[in-house]
């Protein structure tokens, strides 16, 4: 498999979309699944590791940080993508915290964005559409 996509919690829709951007690009070896069904296994065979997880929130991003920190190790080549929804205009987030947690293990970040959302946590308009955009771009990344 080229690329698994993760997501917790409401990164649902991006993470969809940045696969949906994939496949549109031409990349057909993706898997998009939620934190809670993906195994050491899973991410042992990906090249790459697109991972993301929500910003805002006292447990945000616990489930798809304690992932990354088991199976750090299990594949020494995946070059991790990272991403995450928060608050407009908020600083630094989860995807920050997870390159720093790759970069810490020695693994290659290759790229890190958020999208953003309103106060009630949902996407703003255009985000789903800049994340089919995101996926396009990190096919071509990727060949």
């Amino acid at each position: 498999m080229k690329a698994l996509v993760v997501y917790e919690g409401n990164t649902e829709k991006v993470a969809q979309a940045i696969c949906s951007g994939l496949k549109q690009a031409g990349q057909s070896e993706v898997e998009c699944k939620s934190v809670g069904s993906v195994t050491s296994a899973d991410l042992a065979k990906a090249q790459y590791w697109v991972l993301g997880g929500p910003s805002s929130g006292f447990l945000a991003g616990r489930k798809i940080t304690g992932l990354l920190k088991k199976t750090i190790g299990t594949n020494g080549k995946a070059v991790g993508v990272l991403f995450d929804t928060r608050v407009a205009g908020e600083p630094a987030g989860m995807s920050e915290k997870l390159a720093a947690i790759m970069k810490g293990a020695n693994m290659k970040v290759a790229s890190w964005t958020y999208f953003s959302t309103g106060q009630d946590k949902m996407l703003l308009p255009g985000e789903e559409s800049l994340a089919v955009i995101y996926g396009k771009n990190l096919a071509e990344m990727m060949k």
